[in-house]
């Protein structure tokens, strides 16, 4: 494939048949530089983002897959499609099929055979798209449009448990389909001739830069020996700190161990730093059905109230309470007192840019400081420039067992 360049137009809506003339020019020969204008809202793309994280699905593709289909049907702009509906069809349910079976392990005093019942894998079905997810399910396309990631998951896990018995148990996990021109041509129905002017713009990552532009960082960093499902507290936070200055990227996450494969948002970052010590994240817990489910709702939900006279290295501070936030939450964990004050690591957005990371980046800020700064990390070393504060209210403990839980810091 060859390399394009591309210049970003920052205008609040792109005309389908100015996409299309640019896409035309993409495909043609030479290296001209293709203006590409912004094609949503900064919200409606935060919200894109959003919603195809929570499935693990790129969200880019999505927006570009909504663009082709809405020129189909000669719409204005995509402020009113639903992000839920196409990121479903990138969507892969995997479900596991056990059987109970009994195995003899030896006979009784009176000759009698001695069994035990073991669970025995009996293949997995893939069910890929939003027709068969949902048939899966049992909810319409209708349905679909009002609910949101967390909650399309929870009936689809309560669709398997319903079709499991005593002797069959089903349980599903969930993934993006890696052939992203096959969901292109089958599930969104473009035509196979436009797909690779889609996949290039894809690849070009121009969605990402436009909308979340965020400096550049190296991921492939050096991760401290941690025994995962073992871990200490203070292994925790010396995971943390690996991805100090870090640059927020909306909607990140990379929910698997080793270095985090993009850059993340708030939730992404102290899940990731969980999974490097847990092999997971901070989820489980029941969200209220009045609540949006997101990353930090999650979260908040799965762990513990405590005082924050009783917080331990390793515990979780948020800016609001689920049910009270208007705009966004934040999340961070606590490391310590520096200087006196509580102090937390946190992936922070743009009110923690610079010019380097305009959108944000991980650093260490004083709880409750009033606006002081602080380049101090939590083993006594620095970094810079230096964290403004923030002011976490609400503080929760997730539920792992550290092994030096008995030091009680």
């Amino acid at each position: 494939m060859k390399k394009i360049k591309i210049i970003i137009l920052t205008v609040a809506a792109l005309s389908f048949p100015l996409l299309l003339l640019l896409l035309t020019m993409l495909s043609g020969g030479g290296s001209a530089a293709v203006p590409i204008p912004a094609p949503v809202s900064k919200e409606k793309a935060e919200h894109y983002a959003a919603v195809a994280s929570e499935l693990g699905v790129p969200w880019e593709i999505v927006v570009l897959s909504d663009f082709f289909y809405a020129n189909k049907e000669k719409q204005e702009n995509l402020e009113k499609n639903n992000a839920l509906v196409t990121a479903t069809e990138f969507l892969v349910l995997s479900e596991v099929k056990e059987e109970e079976e009994a195995k003899q392990t030896g006979v009784d005093d009176k000759g009698k055979p001695i069994y035990t019942y073991v669970w025995k894998y009996k293949g997995t079905t893939y069910y890929k798209g939003k027709a068969e997810i949902l048939s899966y399910a049992g909810i319409s396309e209708e349905k679909l449009k009002y609910l949101n990631p967390s909650t399309l998951i929870s009936l689809l896990q309560e669709a398997a448990k319903d079709k499991s018995s005593s002797s069959i148990a089903y349980t599903i996990s969930f993934s993006a389909n890696p052939d992203i021109p096959a969901v292109l041509k089958n599930q969104i129905g473009i035509p196979e001739e436009e797909i690779p002017k889609i996949m290039e713009l894809y690849e070009s990552k121009y969605l990402q830069n436009l909308y979340f532009a965020s400096g550049s960082f190296d991921h492939n960093i050096k991760l401290p020996p941690v025994t995962v499902g073992n871990a200490t507290r203070k292994e925790l936070i010396e995971v943390a700190v690996t991805l100090l200055g870090m640059p927020y990227n909306w909607g990140g996450k990379s929910p698997h161990i080793g270095p985090p494969q993009n850059n993340l948002d708030c939730s992404g970052y102290v899940d990731w730093v969980y999974i490097q010590c847990f092999g997971r994240g901070i989820n489980g817990g029941t969200t209220p059905d009045n609540i949006i489910q997101n990353g930090t709702s999650m979260q908040f939900y799965s762990c513990q109230e405590v005082e924050e006279s009783e917080m331990k290295i390793g515990d979780l501070g948020f800016v609001h309470r689920p049910e009270d936030v208007v705009d966004y939450n934040h999340v961070g964990i606590y490391v310590g007192e520096i200087d006196g004050y509580k102090a937390f690591i946190h992936c922070g957005g743009s009110s923690y840019g610079t010019d380097d990371s305009p959108t944000g980046r991980v650093g260490v800020s004083l709880n409750n400081a009033r606006g002081k700064l602080n380049s101090k990390d939590p083993f006594g070393g620095e970094f810079t420039p230096a964290m403004k504060s923030i002011n976490f209210k609400y503080f929760r403990r997730p539920q792992f067992s550290f092994s030096d839980d008995h030091d009680d810091k």
